[in-house]
């Protein structure tokens, strides 16, 4: 992470480890799902246009993909099978 240009490189790793493993669990489950979609569409767009953009299309590609994804997730929410609405709080 730190030779991508993120300062604490730590911190940053272990936030995106813990999004993209908790999180996606989360949103598997349905829960909290409005959250972590839209943490992890943004996630998405950082890799997208400030890692990956100097490298070409073909490296944009697959990270612009599941940021739109996940926008539309948590633009629509969890659906009705998702714990947020067995348990009827949604973000």
């Amino acid at each position: 992470m730190a030779k991508n240009g993120f300062a604490p490189g730590p911190f940053f790793g272990y936030s995106a480890i813990i999004l993209e493993t908790i999180g996606a669990v989360c949103i598997m489950l349905g829960l909290f799902t409005r959250f972590f979609a839209a943490a992890i569409a943004i996630e998405m767009a950082v890799i997208t246009f400030v890692a990956q953009w100097p490298n070409g299309f073909s490296r944009i590609e697959l990270p612009f993909f599941w940021g739109i994804v996940m926008l539309a997730i948590a633009l629509r929410g969890g659906g009705p099978y998702s714990l947020d609405r067995v348990i009827g709080k949604e973000l």
